[in-house]
């Protein structure tokens, strides 16, 4: 078992990704740099306790060795795990490493109507494209781009779910794939001969009072999304 300090005061939420790789599939890759396995996390660094997103590399290469270390009988656990701690101390590798970092905080320029002490209550990520981060005063935000890369090509939209402040409870994507034709109003084409599928997002929100939705299909839309009220 491994671990590696993400925060300095806390960790609230967690939750894996794996990059789809060209056939769908993940691959096991012998080095950090190439590791298709990755962590979001949602946390603390100071006594503010104003949330941190953080985007986290895995080295892969260390969890095959603890896989392959377990194969050994029981007798000798303790003399791997005090093998394996001081590998850990001693590498110049980090078990996890930080690709990207996002202050979840008035501060940040697209987040400045979240409120001044807010905290993240839910989170949910699809593959390595889509985060959702609810918050206790009603706002959600959705980050889209290339996560796991060591880049700045990333969207960030704040969505204002309950106007009265009421704290989202829970965030849910759901995607589905649907076919079209060239003759559709909607998917018209200069080549009048084509057809395919598209991809449709949807992100589900609960409040205390309202379950909802938004659509995410259109990535490029500068317009707000429209809300649909599903139950209150």
């Amino acid at each position: 078992m491994f671990s590696f300090s993400a925060y300095n005061v806390a960790v609230t939420h967690c939750s894996a990704i794996v990059n789809r790789g060209s056939t769908g599939a993940s691959q096991p890759s012998s080095t950090a740099s190439n590791s298709k396995l990755h962590l979001v996390t949602i946390g603390t660094d100071s006594d503010d306790l104003l949330p941190v997103l953080k985007v986290w590399r895995i080295n892969e290469s260390a969890l095959t060795a603890d896989k392959e270390d377990n194969l050994f009988q029981s007798s000798a656990h303790t003399e791997i795990a005090e093998g394996l701690e001081a590998t850990e101390q001693n590498s110049s590798t980090p078990i996890g490493a930080c690709i990207r970092s996002i202050k979840l905080s008035p501060s940040t320029p697209q987040l400045t109507t979240l409120s001044p002490q807010v905290s993240v209550t839910v989170l949910d990520v699809l593959n390595d494209s889509l985060v959702a981060v609810g918050f206790n005063d009603g706002h959600c935000l959705t980050v889209r781009g290339e996560l796991t890369r060591d880049t700045r090509n990333i969207k960030m939209k704040l969505l204002e779910v309950s106007s009265g402040g009421s704290s989202i409870t829970g965030v849910a994507f759901s995607s589905y794939t649907q076919a079209y034709k060239a003759t559709s109003k909607t998917f018209r084409t200069f080549n009048t001969n084509t057809s395919g599928t598209r991809q449709h997002i949807i992100l589900f929100v609960s409040t205390r009072n309202e379950i909802c939705s938004f659509d995410l299909t259109n990535r490029d839309s500068k317009e707000k999304e429209p809300k649909i009220i599903l139950g209150l």
